[in-house]
Parts: structure tokens; sequence; C-alpha cells
């Protein structure tokens, strides 16, 4: 444990390091248990376009993980973030059209950007599979 002993927390990738799909990889839970138990801070991290936070966090649950939804960071936050961002930077009104799969519109809604399919929108986001930020 002395090689840990400058860390303060450990950023993980979800897919292929957690879980591969429906799948958990021999030992990772009580890996995070063990650096939980430790006291370390965790963040967990996926590039997943299709599914909210609340959707990873219950089928990680089920593959027995135990992760809040604030712990997860994924491309629809941080798309998010960067659109409150600017919108505030450029003086626009964060609204937003998302072409989406998935139920990934959830995160957005709570987010409190203003999601619309009317004219007046700043953003464009488009998330089948990967993230693209046009702004109009």
């Amino acid at each position: 444990m002395k090689a840990l002993s400058n860390i303060k927390g450990f950023l993980i990738d979800l897919e292929g390091t957690l879980h591969i799909g429906d799948q958990s990889i021999k030992g990772a839970v009580e890996t995070i248990d063990f650096l939980r138990s430790k006291g370390y801070s965790i963040r967990f991290i996926t590039n997943t376009t299709r599914r909210c936070r609340k959707t990873i966090c219950e089928r990680l649950s089920k593959l027995g993980f135990k992760i809040s939804e604030r712990e997860v960071f994924s491309t629809p936050i941080a798309a998010i973030r960067y659109i409150k961002k600017s919108s505030e930077e450029l003086g626009l009104e964060p609204t937003c059209y998302l072409l989406y799969t998935g139920d990934v519109h959830r995160d957005f809604e709570e987010s409190g950007l203003i999601l619309t399919d009317k004219n007046q929108i700043s953003w464009l986001l488009v998330m089948p599979a990967k993230t693209s930020l046009i702004q109009l």
C-alpha cells in the first residue's frame, strides 16, 4: 500500500474495466469496496451517450457495484457542463435540440437545460453513438 500513499482518489472507466456487457469483471466489485474502505475518493467515467446516469447506476447495481449517480461522469454530462458554461459566457439561452437514442435525455432534463424542438435553439446535440456539439 506504500505505492498508493500519495494517491487521494481514482478515476475509473466503466466498460471493460469494471464490467463487459452484463458481466462484472472478476474482482472488480471487491476492488471498489476495498478502495472505498481505505477512504479513497472514486469517480467513474464512461463515454456512453445512450444511457442516463441513473440507468448506468441501476445496471451496475445489478452487477453488485454500489455507485451513486454523482460519482458517474459521462460524455453527456460533459456536454451539459460545456453548454451551460458556454451559454452563460456567450449570453445565450441554454436551449438544446437533442438527437439521441436511449434515455440520456433524462440527464439533460435534470440539468436545467431547456430541451426544445422549436426553431429557437442555441445548441444542437447529436448523440446516437458519439457526442457532437454544433452551435447554431
